[in-house]
């Protein structure tokens, strides 16, 4: 076996394993609800409309984030930055080369050239609220 395929061989093995959701499985759990719907994220931050490779899997997508309040923090702002992400089709890695986003990039929240973030890996309603999980690089 030549050492790109091992390399494909392995993320894919990775990407089967992974906790995160992806691009694919986030706009599934979004679709239960209306697009005016407020999320709330675990971690206490705020979406961002910048994505790109996730310096920790260049493969993976993050979502960028802040702590204060951008007004993207609902249903149609989060399905508006992955239909941005899937039209754009690309992305560049962190120390180069080019990486499809597709439905099945795995998803983060970081910022360009942070290796730490937290992996998104569900949504769920708790009680009135819709809350995306995020869980720190650490805990998954």
């Amino acid at each position: 076996m030549d050492a790109q395929k091992l390399v494909d061989a392995l993320r894919a093995m990775r990407k089967q394993t992974a906790a995160n959701l992806s691009i694919g499985q986030m706009l599934k759990k979004l679709g239960q609800f209306n697009d005016d719907a407020r999320l709330f994220l675990s971690n206490d931050k705020f979406f961002t409309t910048e994505f790109g490779s996730y310096r920790g899997y260049y493969e993976d997508m993050y979502i960028g984030y802040s702590d204060t309040d951008t007004g993207l923090n609902t249903v149609g702002g989060l399905r508006g930055i992955l239909e941005a992400a899937l039209a754009k089709g690309e992305m560049k890695g962190y120390k180069g080369g080019d990486f499809p986003i597709d439905h099945d990039t795995l998803l983060w929240m970081s910022s360009y050239g942070e290796v730490d973030g937290w992996a998104l890996v569900d949504v769920v309603k708790v009680g009135d609220a819709i809350v995306v999980v995020a869980k720190d690089d650490e805990e998954v």
